[in-house]
């Protein structure tokens, strides 16, 4: 099985420090990202046991720390402790009822149980962001990234989760190049508006017209191509929630069963030239992320 490390592309990983609202906890972003990377690693290599361990030792400081128990939440519900998770929950989005990640935790649990209209979920997650509307730029795009994840993983809902994913890798750029606007990024600029937007098109039709978790596994492999031409992105630009989603793509779909990561880097130029304008062969896995 494909199990990308969260650091295995990464290249330019620059983390700013910021004052947490008033509403958040007040862990170090750097410490709770660093944290969600071994959480991701841990998942991909069904470690869930030490996922528990370690999160179980976070929280022992922090009780409330937004993505240690988010990410709590979504492993005790891998082990089918959806009961547990509602419990653990309770106090906290008691106490913070507006808090995006508390929120993202319940609706992650109703996910486990109940299909929601591709509608309805559209509104739920977009409710959530909008509670995150007025922070920081880094954590608005870590709760984009955070969404685009969950609707991926646990909604199947692609429509969704691409416009967050390309969101988060908007508002890194923001924060992290500020001699550099978002369109500078070749996958982001202007002229390649229309490329993208019909790729999204397509999964907005596909989300509505079939059962959302059975179609990934059947795209032709050009959207499939151009989806992790996304993710790819997201990775290299150190946006760690792409890399369970690469391994999901790689695992479930027949065509990628063998491949490893630099067959995807090279499938991904493939299908997304002018995307990303970068050549083979390589010497070395190529950073895909390209400005104008």
């Amino acid at each position: 099985m494909l199990a990308i490390t969260v650091s295995q592309a990464s290249h330019q990983a620059r983390w700013f420090h910021h004052s947490p609202s008033s509403m958040l906890t007040n862990t170090p972003p750097q410490n709770q990202s660093n944290l969600c990377r071994q959480i991701y690693t841990l998942i991909t290599h069904s470690c869930l046991d030490e996922a528990i361990i370690l999160l179980e030792q976070h929280l022992s400081k922090d009780p409330i720390s937004n993505k240690a128990l988010l990410a709590w939440t979504r492993v005790q519900c891998a082990k089918g402790n959806s009961d547990l998770a509602i419990e653990k929950l309770m106090s906290p989005i008691k106490q913070f009822p507006q808090n995006p990640y508390f929120k993202l935790a319940c609706l992650e649990i109703r996910l486990r149980d109940e299909i929601i209209p591709t509608r309805q979920l559209i509104t739920l997650y977009r409710n959530i962001h909008l509670c995150a509307e007025g922070n920081t730029t880094e954590l608005l795009a870590d709760i984009s990234a955070k969404i685009a994840l969950s609707a991926a993983l646990y909604a199947g809902a692609w429509s969704i989760s691409l416009p967050c994913f390309l969101r988060a890798i908007s508002l890194y750029a923001i924060d992290n190049f500020p001699h550099h606007q978002p369109e500078d990024l070749i996958l982001l600029s202007n002229k390649n508006e229309h490329s993208l937007k019909q790729l999204l098109y397509r999964f907005m039709q596909l989300d509505h017209e079939q059962t959302r978790s059975d179609y990934i596994t059947t795209l032709p492999i050009e959207a499939i191509g151009r989806l992790l031409c996304i993710l790819i992105t997201a990775i290299e630009l150190d946006i760690p929630e792409a890399a369970p989603v690469i391994n999901y793509i790689a695992a479930s779909h027949p065509a990628l069963n063998k491949f490893n990561y630099t067959d995807l880097v090279k499938l991904a130029i493939k299908y997304s030239p002018n995307w990303i304008a970068l050549k083979l062969p390589y010497e070395f896995l190529p950073p895909i992320v390209v400005w104008n």
